[in-house]
């Protein structure tokens, strides 16, 4: 090893990823300088308050920023790819954003140390060098805006705050012309940001979150090369009047549209879209070889006359029915005279969660909607009470290849038809008691989720009667550690290719 030139121990310590440099670096002075030197060993640096509160716990805080200091000063020019984070979340949820907020300034004045988020991080970085920056839930002090504007070859931005953003920032904005990915949450964001929107005419993702409204959408319209929008706010009063059909033709390059508003206290849905009020409108396009179609996502729908209306007003103008082929509607009051006559007829998925029927029920709301929509391959039923109620509008159907009725109260699985097509089928989060009998008729299976069905133990009459009459069943998650250890062990001898896990 001692006769490797160093560019080529450098490559062979990037293989062994930063993970390894406790080890590394203790070898020889060689050896740490080299570590040290190597650029593909730190394009990416996470700078994340795990480590922080390991430290801290040992009282080893000063040591850690003093530590964490030093590694900038030494790789900070060789950093493609940043994130800094302030939220401590737990391992069991690692993508979720419940946490605990670590003030990483605070600890340091209280230990001693310096740390600022522009002296001691980003005035480290490399313009010329410095792609993408993700902060997260971290302060964002004066010096940090005034070295924002020096990284002028940054193409991706986002950045979480706990409290409003900092006008300064978005005023640095203005000096980030390559920027292509632009994502800012915060309780309010400047009303300053469409005069910095007129410098970032390269962007092709914006996602703006506020618990404040937002200025007018009129500001994103010179923004032709957008791809993506996500534009969420929240209100005290009054509404969001969108019109999906004008922000479609100005940005023609669009490919998801992600728009949503929420009046508080009381919380309900303040965006306005033909003549509807909603939460949320997300849409998606779509598109294979000639043929472009559209995915449409509606959230919190308090109020409609007519579900055609809505969904005329919501998808690009000209669009024809045969273009609608996946539809999801969440936590929203649906009328039985409201979904009658919709162009579903080229429908192949559509999804209904946590949904309230008030005047005809269930049943009828979702039968009425299965007759529009006879190309139906994927069909989700989630979240309400009454959902084994809406069952028999489904027994019938032929053709369904996806069944998802995840978090609804049913107890048994009636037998039809529906049964014989279904590659797919998603009973987790339910009151099973017991394996439903039915699902011998499921022979095309695939995949079965049974997770998180806290009632329900696996016999040995389940595996012969069953499971083990499910020939193409290759997925099964379930909640192993609950199954008894013999009950597994005659399920894995008489379906070995079976993969038994918990969630997908």
């Amino acid at each position: 090893m001692e006769a490797l030139p160093d560019p080529l121990l450098g490559r062979i310590f990037a293989a062994a990823a930063q993970e390894a440099g406790d080890v590394i670096t203790l070898v020889s002075r060689r050896w740490h300088q080299v570590f040290y030197s190597e650029p593909e060993l730190w394009h990416f640096l996470a700078l994340t308050v795990e480590s922080l509160d390991t430290a801290r716990e040992v009282g080893q805080t000063r040591q850690w920023f003093a530590a964490k200091a030093l590694l900038l000063r030494r790789i900070g020019g060789f950093v493609q790819h940043l994130r800094c984070s302030q939220l401590l979340v737990e391992d069991s949820h690692p993508d979720a954003y419940d946490g605990t907020l670590i003030d990483m300034q605070q600890l340091a004045a209280d230990s001693g140390a310096e740390w600022q988020l522009g002296s001691s991080v980003l005035a480290h970085l490399s313009p010329a060098t410095l792609q993408s920056l993700r902060l997260g839930w971290v302060l964002v002090d004066a010096g940090a805006a005034a070295a924002l504007q020096r990284l002028s070859s940054l193409t991706q931005l986002w950045i979480e705050c706990e409290d409003a953003l900092p006008s300064r920032i978005v005023v640095a904005l203005a000096s980030l012309p390559w920027l292509l990915s632009l994502e800012l949450s915060a309780c309010d964001i400047p009303l300053g940001l469409p005069t910095a929107l007129q410098h970032l005419t390269q962007l092709t993702c914006l996602v703006l979150d506020s618990c404040s409204p937002l200025p007018e959408l009129s500001a994103v319209f010179a923004l032709t090369q957008l791809r993506r929008l996500g534009w969420q706010e929240m209100r005290q009063a009054g509404a969001l009047h969108v019109d999906p059909q004008q922000l479609l033709a100005q940005l023609r390059q669009l490919q998801s549209l992600d728009i949503g508003s929420v009046q508080t206290e009381p919380t309900r849905g303040s965006l306005q879209v033909g003549g509807a009020v909603l939460g949320t409108c997300r849409l998606e396009r779509c598109a294979h070889a000639d043929s472009t179609w559209w995915k449409l996502y509606l959230r919190g729908i308090e109020s409609t006359a007519s579900l055609q209306q809505l969904l005329a007003a919501a998808l690009p103008a000209g669009t024809q029915p045969s273009q609608l082929r996946s539809l999801r509607i969440n936590q929203s009051y649906l009328l039985l005279p409201a979904v009658l006559s919709c162009p579903l007829g080229h429908l192949t998925s559509l999804g209904l969660s946590s949904c309230k029927f008030p005047d005809a029920g269930a049943l009828a709301v979702v039968e009425a909607l299965l007759q529009q929509a006879p190309r139906l391959q994927s069909l989700a039923l989630m979240g309400f009470p009454d959902a084994p109620s809406a069952l028999p509008a489904v027994i019938n159907r032929t053709g369904l290849r996806q069944l998802c009725l995840r978090g609804s109260s049913f107890k048994e699985l009636p037998p039809g038809p529906y049964l014989s097509s279904l590659e797919s089928l998603d009973l987790a989060h339910g009151c099973w008691d017991r394996l439903p009998p039915a699902l011998a008729a499921a022979t095309s299976l695939t995949e079965l989720s049974l997770a998180e069905s806290s009632l329900l133990v696996l016999t040995t009459a389940d595996v012969d009667g069953i499971l083990c009459r499910l020939p193409r069943l290759r997925y099964l998650y379930l909640d192993v550690a609950r199954m008894p250890a013999h009950v597994l062990a005659q399920l894995a001898e008489c379906a070995p290719h079976l993969q038994i896990s918990g969630e997908p």
